[in-house]
């Protein structure tokens, strides 16, 4: 079935028009190109969500999205590419996007959907990389397309799926208190996470889990800044002082190291009662770490050890029965037989993430000297969390109340 050629348009409240407009079709190779010209808005992208959803002849399993005459994009049409991109992988099909300008290219880097969705300077690039991996019969999406997407990919998409609503609800928290445009929005959120060292993700959750302000100039009016904490656990140069990203990567090595292995992984929390993310992961695959992104779905052991704020220990992954069958399958598949995890607690009770090594040998069972100098270092490093919140956090955080 051919594509209708005629566009598709959809005109706004405000009187912007966006039109998508089918390009030629080829079933020999599967692929389909819509010319997506205009703003995808908030209210334009819900033809965009209906024509993907609707009009899209079975035959086409690789869709590309050009994107080079597209004027603008909200979080709502961003929400619409990676929601399409989810959908059309799991069911064995591609979805790309093409020469997005400056513009849109910086709004998929800023709500991390360009490690979601493909993204190629040109059309004829995505159909020569489509062409590597399609299925043999047009229509029937077989092992080459199911694969073409990659392990990597699809721990993208649910990465990407856990921690973009965060991003989302934060930026339309902004919209409504400063008054603000869905770009200006986000451009606020991204330019202060920049600024001060942070993930977007990271300074959402902190936009999220923080009481809004009042009527003065100032967030956090009195606040007093105290010094950065010392660690022992490590030793780090004058020029890591207070870098989020250096802290974490130097206690997430020293645990491992303490632990004598060379697999493990950190999630971190901003806040209690806040979802934990995972921050970083070494020597799993990403089929493991898929079914790290939401441990109280699929790794029991994490998420019992950031509520009960002690260490959980697994001798026997394939016997925890509180594991999911296909995550179990999936560890012991890699050759992961033991796991352990502990809580960051600071020393006021509050638990900032959860660190979790894993071992290849069923039965294993750190030994208590590891326990303890892991104790040790998680709850400096929680102390430090705790500080790097009050501080340099709440610093981005008056930075977008001073920018709003």
């Amino acid at each position: 079935m051919e594509p209708t050629r005629t566009p598709i348009t959809k005109r706004d409240s405000q009187g912007h028009e966006l039109s998508i407009k089918p390009g030629a079709g080829n079933p020999a190779d599967g692929t389909v190109v819509l010319r997506i010209q205009g703003p995808i808005s908030a209210e334009t992208s819900r033809a965009l969500d209906h024509y993907l959803r609707a009009r899209l002849p079975p035959e086409y399993t690789h869709v590309a999205l050009d994107l080079s005459a597209t004027t603008l994009l909200t979080a709502a049409g961003v929400r619409v590419l990676t929601e399409h991109a989810r959908r059309l992988v799991a069911r064995g099909r591609r979805f790309s996007l093409v020469a997005p300008n400056s513009h849109v290219m910086g709004i998929l880097n800023l709500t991390s959907a360009s490690s979601v969705v493909k993204v190629y300077d040109t059309v004829s690039l995505a159909i020569v990389d489509a062409r590597k991996s399609a299925p043999a019969v047009a229509g029937e999406p077989g092992p080459a397309a199911a694969r073409s997407a990659g392990p990597e990919h699809v721990l993208g998409l649910r990465m990407a799926l856990h921690t973009k609503p965060a991003i989302t609800q934060a930026a339309g928290l902004l919209q409504g208190r400063y008054g603000l445009g869905e770009n200006q929005a986000f451009q606020l959120l991204g330019d202060s996470a920049q600024r001060h060292g942070l993930t977007v993700h990271h300074l959402a959750q902190a936009v999220l889990a923080t009481p809004a302000p009042g009527r003065g100039a100032e967030w956090f009016p009195g606040r007093r800044r105290r010094p950065e904490p010392f660690v022992t656990f490590c030793a780090r140069p004058p020029g890591d002082r207070g870098d989020h990203a250096a802290m974490m990567a130097a206690f997430f090595s020293t645990v491992l190291r303490y632990f004598a292995t060379a697999r493990g992984a950190l999630h971190l929390t901003e806040a209690s009662g806040r979802p934990m993310w995972l921050d970083r992961r070494q020597g799993l695959s990403a089929r493991v770490a898929y079914h790290l992104v939401e441990p109280h779905r699929d790794c029991q052991p994490v998420a019992l050890a950031l509520t009960g704020r002690r260490r959980v220990i697994v001798t026997d992954i394939l016997a925890y029965t509180s594991i999911p069958v296909a995550a179990r399958s999936v560890l012991a598949d890699s050759g992961l037989r033991a796991m352990h995890s502990t809580p960051m607690v600071s020393a006021g009770g509050e638990c900032f993430g959860a660190i979790t090594a894993f071992h290849t040998e069923p039965g294993h069972e750190p030994t208590g000297i590891q326990c303890a100098k892991t104790d040790h270092a998680a709850a400096e490093v929680a102390e430090w969390l705790a500080w790097h919140r009050e501080t340099l956090v709440k610093d981005a955080l008056e930075d977008l109340h001073s920018g709003g």
